[in-house]
């Protein structure tokens, strides 16, 4: 570790630190009977300040490049809400939400394959891409036709980031799962040569 970062590390733990005793202090008055767990404390307070958490920003980057003309209604904000809501689910599907979130499906624009194909559920308007998934009218179709909800107004709607219900969340993790089968169930049949998908 060079010189430059190891003072870095040292400022981080003396500011740590400096929380951790604060803390400790203001739970020994609230809690005069309780033994405060100093040790785990301070551990939680460096990691987050070695290791801040950029998520919210990546996801904000990401749908500003995706969904640039309606970026302007959500922010860095929206995500670290997201991130108390995300909570309240499985792990599972948390993994498929932010999965989603840092447009990461394995399109085959994604993976940089040869060819990019078309839309794998057929809607005949757009290529194999995240981007016109949360806009492709099938796949919402499909998913409307099983839990009653309309349409998305728009690709950043269906991501569920403004609304964060339950409802959409969830369908924001059954759209990732039903794209991920369609690609693994079909993907012997696309004749790779010129490009369609003949389902």
């Amino acid at each position: 570790m060079g010189e430059v970062g190891l003072w870095k590390h040292r400022g981080v733990c003396k500011q740590a630190l400096n929380e951790t005793i604060v803390e400790e202090n203001l739970f020994k008055r609230e809690f005069p009977r309780e033994t405060f767990r100093f040790q785990a404390c301070l551990y939680r307070k460096v990691v987050v300040l070695l290791y801040p958490d950029d998520l919210p920003a990546l996801f904000c980057r990401r749908v500003a490049s995706s969904f640039p003309d309606v970026f302007a209604r959500i922010s860095v904000q929206s995500f670290l809400a997201a991130k108390v809501e995300l909570c309240k689910f499985p792990k599972t599907f948390a993994q498929q939400i932010l999965r989603t979130w840092a447009f990461g499906w394995c399109t085959s624009r994604r993976m940089h394959e040869p060819i990019c194909l078309p839309c794998l559920f057929c809607c005949g308007a757009g290529s194999d891409c995240q981007v016109h998934y949360f806009s492709c009218f099938k796949l919402w179709e499909i998913l409307g036709s099983i839990d009653g909800e309309p349409l998305p107004a728009d690709g950043l709607a269906a991501l569920g980031v403004e609304s964060l219900s339950v409802v959409a969340l969830v369908r924001v993790v059954a759209a990732s799962l039903a794209y991920h089968h369609v690609r693994a169930s079909r993907f012997s049949e696309i004749p790779f040569q010129d490009g369609t998908a003949k389902f």
